[in-house]
């Protein structure tokens, strides 16, 4: 659910689990614990094609038209 530790993880699986902050790229968008949570409430999504981005949309909503 930590989705940037998640990927920290995979990139490098031998770090433990306590130190994957310290490999979190901060340039790098973070979605939220609670963000990630809620999405999962969506169901199942099908998977991109091979080769196609993945959709992260429901991490990374467009902001909305500034008024």
């Amino acid at each position: 659910m930590n989705y940037h530790y998640h990927l920290a993880h995979h990139a490098h699986p031998k770090v433990p689990w306590y130190e994957l902050p310290r490999w979190i790229d901060p340039a790098q968008r973070q979605p939220s614990f609670w963000r990630v949570y809620f999405s999962l409430w969506r169901g199942v999504r099908p998977a991109p094609p091979m080769g196609a981005p993945a959709d992260l949309d429901f991490l990374f909503p467009a902001d909305p038209p500034q008024q």
